[in-house]
């Protein structure tokens, strides 16, 4: 995996993905879940310092990590789920949506910086969007039928900010 990424944009993953790549990666060693974000930061950024790693983290919401650093960490809004099944592939599709609808309302040219293609803005709108798509898939019953444009905007607009 990790000879992989330095090919990706993007890599997305939940915290139980993050946290066993990290673990096998630094040879067992196992962080306590207090500093577990940056030394996921820590590591992908040692891995593959280019590479936005995304990571789902469930009811806590999603972070965005680069260079050792966290770019964006978004909470979500607590909901009772139905059924969690396919909310990380709802996510990413969220996510997508959201970074190119960034950059579709961009002024910026998609080659205007290429230190930094995707700013942090446009990290947060994939996060916004990745979480509100996420949480309103799980109210659902089944991985087939998607949730609502309405339902999706909900979400969005009770997020509370990225930090």
């Amino acid at each position: 995996f990790d000879s992989l990424l330095k090919y990706l944009d993007f890599a997305i993953m939940n915290d139980l993905e993050a946290r066993n790549i990290v673990k096998r990666g630094q040879g067992g060693k196992v962080v306590d879940k207090e500093h577990e974000i940056q030394n996921w930061a820590t590591y992908f950024g040692t891995t593959s310092p280019e590479t936005y790693i995304i990571v789902t983290r469930g009811e806590l919401g999603a972070v965005a990590l680069r260079r050792g650093k966290v770019v964006a960490d978004q909470g979500t809004v607590a909901v009772k789920p139905v059924d969690p099944t396919g909310a990380g592939d709802s996510f990413t599709a969220g996510f997508i949506h959201g970074i190119w609808a960034w950059r579709a309302a961009s002024t910026r040219a998609a080659d205007e910086d290429d230190e930094n293609p995707w700013p942090r803005e446009a990290i947060v709108q994939g996060l916004r969007w990745g979480c509100a798509v996420g949480r309103a898939a799980i109210l659902i019953r089944g991985a087939s039928v998607p949730p609502s444009p309405d339902e999706i905007e909900k979400f969005r607009k009770s997020l509370p900010p990225a930090s």
